[in-house]
């Protein structure tokens, strides 16, 4: 027993002598010289301090070198070092220090500054061309060869810098207030990576491994695993990496964010306004570079929608994105997206310039929910280019019938101005009737209809009031319900009373071979340029205004013959909740019924199209 305290007493001897002995141990030119060399060994790059090495007791036993610098080669004089530290604490390991041996085991880096940097010709000042972490990457790529192994340590990072340049690309990034640790014991171990720091003016969490990194830096692959998180992203990825000519990496990944405009702004790419906004988040399989991400078995989520497919996102040599796919949705709300019915003038800002990123997705649903309408089976494209959105429906069926449309927004001379294209086969114009608040007049038969409406030139949004343009109908085999022209029309007013209107009776209805509609739409008023009501011998004009936004009535209802307007007319006033009619009796007309006034319509501009002939369902309207 007397032995073993003997023993303990005398290893805390040695070791309090090491201790004291510190002080004069580093001040020697050999320790200070080995430490410099050690660094050199490993990066093979020139590496300095100023001032005289001290024992350092706290967090651990070691020794702290203040100033140092690791070179970059390429820099010109005054250009910042790769790496500048204000202090480097190093642990050494005790026992081969007991024993004169300097072996580092970690390295502490307090405030250090990374520059890294892209040179024109492409060098990159952090690729270590020589010392032993090169030749461990070498001997990894050489099968033939005995790898090198190159004991490393611990890397800790207190308060770091890092500053990214790209002088080719022009590309500048700084990170700060950078904590981390890095723990690489040796190049034929794993390697972990645990940290936080400032990017962008966000808090950025990062946390990863690889399972054979010195695999990895020799172009081989290697289990890799990174999670970042900030406020504005979520990325959890989990996989394998290559280097062989780009990183590459496949494995599945989790990615998310609370708001898409505000991982607009930490990505620093401007999306634009692709209707969507709030949570999103995307989950598959993943393969892709540094320029390109394939998502494969994804399934995404996006405000209030939900589908499954493919998604690509590339970065052209124009350091252009894109995101492109083909996605299956079962149910899309578009109700959020249409209720805007902007009245104010619209100019494009600089906040609000065009999106940075080009969209071109395939789209289908099982059903397309468009303020209370409902299509099915609809297959569409997404597309945004230079702050430019369209969704084309190239199918969809709906009201017993089959339907095609375009919505979208353009940007011409600095204005926003939305429009809505819609070419529909053989719908059933009673379901149409149907969705109209008021119930008092509506129509039945089978329908075709092309409607091309716009936003005025400083306008976006789809509300009643902010579209204009044209909608031509064609019915067949269908009536008007709750009014009977023919009998309205051969009824005799009362003796001095020709022109009072009165209350109409409805219930009555006005059945029709074909009806035909040509109408101009401005700020919610439909105008009836030319009507024509068929059924058999009988032929009924109808001209006048419906207004959408107050419900009001003012329409001409005549009966024509071979010889032009019969002398009766029908006068529909009120509102559509409460019609009103009066019958006005008068001398056969010889003259051409009177057409609007198409001069306070909308004249459309070159380059737009008026849809006035038939396109085949399933086939896209182009602009």
């Amino acid at each position: 027993m007397k032995r073993i305290v003997g023993a303990i007493l005398a290893m805390l001897i040695l070791i309090g002598g090491f201790i004291t002995a510190m002080p004069f141990l580093v001040s020697s030119e050999t320790v200070r010289q080995r430490i410099v060399t050690k660094l050199e060994e490993i990066t093979g790059r020139e590496v300095s301090f100023q001032g005289d090495p001290t024992v350092s007791f706290s967090p651990f036993l070691g020794i702290e070198l203040p100033n140092l610098l690791l070179s970059d080669p390429k820099a010109s004089p005054g250009e910042p070092s790769l790496v500048s530290v204000e202090r480097v604490q190093t642990q050494l390991d005790l026992l081969p220090a007991l024993m004169g041996d300097i072996v580092i085991t970690r390295y502490r880096l307090i405030r250090p500054s990374i520059s890294l940097k892209v040179y024109g010709d492409g060098f990159e000042n952090w690729n270590f061309d020589q010392g032993l972490l090169r030749k461990a990457v070498e001997s990894n790529r050489d099968e033939t060869t005995e790898p090198v192994h190159a004991r490393l340590g611990t890397f800790e990072i207190e308060d770091g810098k890092i500053i990214y340049e790209d002088v080719i690309s022009g590309i500048k990034e700084e990170i700060t207030s950078a904590n981390a640790r890095f723990d690489w014991p040796d190049t034929g171990k794993p390697a972990t990576l645990d940290g936080s720091a400032i990017w962008r003016g966000e808090n950025v969490s990062f946390k990863g491994s690889a399972n054979k990194a010195i695999q990895l830096l020799a172009g081989g692959s290697s289990d890799v695993t990174m999670d970042i998180e900030t406020a504005p992203l979520v990325v959890k990825f989990s996989g394998e990496a290559n280097m062989i000519s780009d990183l590459f990496i496949r494995g599945r990944i989790i990615a998310s964010s609370p708001s898409i405009d505000r991982l607009s702004t930490f990505v620093d790419i401007n999306i634009g306004n692709p209707g969507l906004s709030g949570q999103w988040e995307i989950e598959g399989n993943v393969e892709g570079t540094t320029r390109t991400a394939k998502v494969t078995e994804a399934r995404v989520k996006a405000a209030n929608l939900s589908a499954g497919g493919v998604v690509s996102f590339t970065i052209d040599e124009t350091n252009q994105a894109k995101i492109d796919g083909t996605l299956a949705f079962d149910t899309i709300d578009l109700s959020p997206l249409l209720a805007t019915n902007a009245t104010e003038e619209n100019t494009v800002e600089e906040t609000d310039k065009p999106g940075d990123v080009d969209f071109d997705l395939r789209i289908s649903t099982n059903r397309l929910i468009i303020s209370g309408l409902e299509l099915t089976s609809m297959a569409a494209a997404i597309t945004m280019k230079d702050g430019n959105w369209v969704f084309d429906i190239g199918h969809s069926e709906g009201f017993g019938g089959t339907l095609i449309a375009k919505l979208g927004e353009r940007t011409e001379n600095g204005k926003n101005h939305s429009f809505l294209e819609i070419t529909a086969r053989g719908i059933d114009a009673a379901e149409i009737s149907a969705l109209l608040p008021e119930k008092q007049l509506g129509l039945s038969g089978r329908a075709d209809i092309n409607a091309n409406l716009r936003s005025r030139s400083h306008e976006s949004g789809f509300g009643d009031k902010s579209l204009n343009g044209t909608v031509d109908a064609n019915l067949k085999n269908g009536e008007i319900t709750g009014i009977d022209l023919k009998n309205l029309l051969h009824s005799t007013p009362p003796e001095g009373n020709t022109d009072l209107p009165k209350q109409l009776e409805t219930g009555g209805s006005s059945p029709f071979e074909e009806l035909t509609i040509v109408s101009f739409v401005n700020h919610g008023v439909v105008s009836i340029a030319k009507s024509q009501i068929r059924n058999g011998d009988l032929m009924i004009q109808l001209l006048g205004n419906i207004n959408f936004i107050d419900n009001g009535l003012a329409l001409r209802a005549q009966e024509i013959n071979e010889n032009g307007p019969m002398p009766d007319r029908l006068f529909i006033g009120g509102t559509m909740a409460n019609p009103l009619v009066s019958v006005q009796n008068g001398p056969v007309s010889t003259e051409e019924p009177k057409k609007l006034d198409e001069q306070s319509l909308p004249v459309p501009k070159s380059g737009d199209t008026l849809l006035k002939t038939e396109v085949p369902a399933g086939n896209s309207i182009s602009n």
